[in-house]
């Protein structure tokens, strides 16, 4: 019985992180993109003025019909 949890529980351990490196990935890519640009950009010149784009924001979305993704549903 004892096996069972720790298999269980290294199993969900496995499944968060797994999830949270995937953000990772695909997102530090993106913010160091924005980073150069900014850094590169023209002072003054807000036509690339962007919301916020971080490994919190924006939330996850349905690439299909882009409704929100709540962690618990």
């Amino acid at each position: 019985m004892d096996s069972l949890v720790i298999l269980g529980g290294s199993f969900l351990f496995g499944l968060i992180i797994g999830s949270f490196l995937t953000v990772v990935v695909h997102r530090v890519p993106i913010m160091m993109e924005q980073a150069l640009r900014l850094e590169f950009q023209q002072e003054g010149d807000p036509s690339d003025a962007k919301s916020p784009y971080n490994l919190a924001v924006p939330g996850s979305r349905c690439s299909a019909c882009a409704r929100p993704i709540k962690p618990f549903t």
